[in-house]
């Protein structure tokens, strides 16, 4: 059984580990997406439900190349649909596109429509076929979950534009593990620690949207979906032996993490404070800290540049204090903060560009020169 998830460009080798963690299922890299065999159908229930760096979980139709809206009508018949939808079953067909082409999603979606036997139900329908194209290359399945798992319902109060995907992606560069202290300076809305705080206690991201997914209603599925829920609710722990701190010098900024994390079901986990940079080293011991990650201010039209340049040097001159000798920075940076980096020798081990919608940020994972 082959199974494909869409994911933020840049972060798939994240991905991938997520989901061979999960799963320990053999995985294949592509842009944008990862692809990865799974052994039941529990699996892709599974990675609904816990995946932090996923948008859509897809289990595999049908693949080719299309050039043109008659290579559709080709691969699909090709495609046995009768195990999952019957002619009684609704459905939709959704198209998502990445690259130019010579036809509209809404053509794609119309003709592989007119290849499927059943319902056509645009608003409720009981099964979703998503077709993705990249390029020439094309991707057919059923989306597992029914929506976007990239949205994070606990994300209330927002004043950030980072994704909880990239935030995600940026822990699992950081390599953090459950007994460090790892340190989010710039909290803003809390993102950062509250996915840190999932994946470090094995709380289910989507474990308040259970009632939501849509193979709750796959008549196909042969398994009890309560009890993996349940199996899956086990292995969440209260405690956990490190600490997650989350700080900025904006004490709205630091209110609205705090209440973000009691709505994600996980504040008891995090510890929150206002404090401007340049106090680190006087609420932390020297060399006590494994770990931070963070997304400080970026230079724009709307920010002096000035105030971000000391913003930098602070940052640099308390993490050369708090930082233990191994320790990792990983920042959304740019080249202003590299230039400071080096000149408190501080050396950047991994450079990647990672995409969310139109925006494309540059993640830095910083070590000791």
């Amino acid at each position: 059984m082959k199974g494909l998830v869409l994911t933020n460009p840049g972060i798939e080798d994240s991905t991938a580990l997520e989901i061979k963690e999960l799963l320990r299922a053999k995985t294949e890299i592509k842009e944008a997406l990862v692809l990865f065999d799974a052994k039941k159908l529990e699996d892709f229930c599974r990675l609904c439900y816990k995946a932090q760096s996923v948008k859509r979980i897809l289990l595999m139709l049908g693949e080719g190349k299309v050039k043109n809206l008659e290579d559709f009508e080709s691969i699909m018949e090709k495609i046995s649909v009768e195990p999952y939808l019957t002619k009684q079953t609704s459905f939709a067909v959704r198209a998502i596109r990445v690259g130019e082409h010579d036809f509209s999603s809404h053509d794609i979606e119309e003709t592989v429509g007119t290849c499927i036997e059943g319902k056509v139900d645009l608003q409720q329908p009981a099964i979703t076929i998503i077709v993705y194209l990249h390029g020439q290359q094309c991707y057919i399945g059923i989306d597992m979950a029914g929506f976007d798992l990239s949205k994070r319902e606990y994300r209330i109060f927002t004043n950030s534009n980072l994704k909880a995907t990239v935030a995600y992606a940026m822990l699992r560069i950081a390599d953090i593990q459950q007994k460090q202290t790892i340190l989010d300076l710039f909290c803003k809305d809390g993102q950062i620690g509250i996915e840190a705080g999932l994946y470090l206690s094995h709380f289910p991201v989507q474990y308040y949207q259970k009632e939501k997914f849509a193979f709750r209603k796959f008549s196909w599925l042969d398994f009890d979906v309560e009890k993996l829920f349940a199996a899956e609710d086990r292995k969440m722990l209260e405690k956990i032996p490190g600490k997650i701190i989350c700080s900025d010098p904006s004490h709205p900024h630091v209110k609205a993490a705090e209440k973000n994390a009691k709505i994600a079901g996980i504040h008891k986990l995090l510890q929150f404070s206002r404090m401007d940079v340049e106090w680190l080293d006087t609420k932390f011991k020297k060399k006590s800290v494994e770990v931070v990650v963070s997304f400080p201010p970026q230079p724009s039209g709307r920010v002096n540049i000035k105030d971000v340049e000391k913003h930098y040097q602070e940052t640099f001159y308390q993490l050369d204090y708090i930082l233990k000798p191994k320790g990792k920075a990983v920042f959304i940076g740019n080249d202003l903060l590299k230039d400071i980096a080096a000149k408190r020798n501080f050396k950047v081990t991994e450079e990647r560009k990672i995409r969310q919608g139109g925006k494309e940020f540059t993640v830095m994972l910083f070590t000791r020169g």
